[in-house]
């Protein structure tokens, strides 16, 4: 058996594991997209009469907002790899 042959067995095996992994954090990284988006956007920056106040009301958001995307992103991985210890087979 080769390495490629082992791989693809193994993630047939455990495809719900990986499409659960691969899913929450491809939506961990869509939201924290979608608000840097808004947070960056040119006509936002470059008004004077929204720069001052939105700057303000939308950086504590950011701020959870990333800490929320590193903590979920850490926290699905280590779900993934317990999953994977707990009920590995050898192949």
């Amino acid at each position: 058996m080769t390495f490629e042959q082992l791989v693809w067995k193994m993630v047939k095996v455990n495809k719900r594991k990986y499409i659960f992994y691969f899913l929450c954090n491809s939506f961990t990284v869509m939201v924290f997209f979608m608000f840097s988006t808004v947070f960056f956007n040119d006509k936002i920056i470059d008004n004077p009469q929204f720069q001052q106040g939105m700057n303000e009301i939308l950086i504590i958001p950011a701020v959870a907002l990333f800490i929320f995307t590193v903590f979920f992103i850490s926290y699905a991985h280590s779900i993934f790899i317990k999953r994977r210890k707990k009920n590995s087979v050898y192949l």
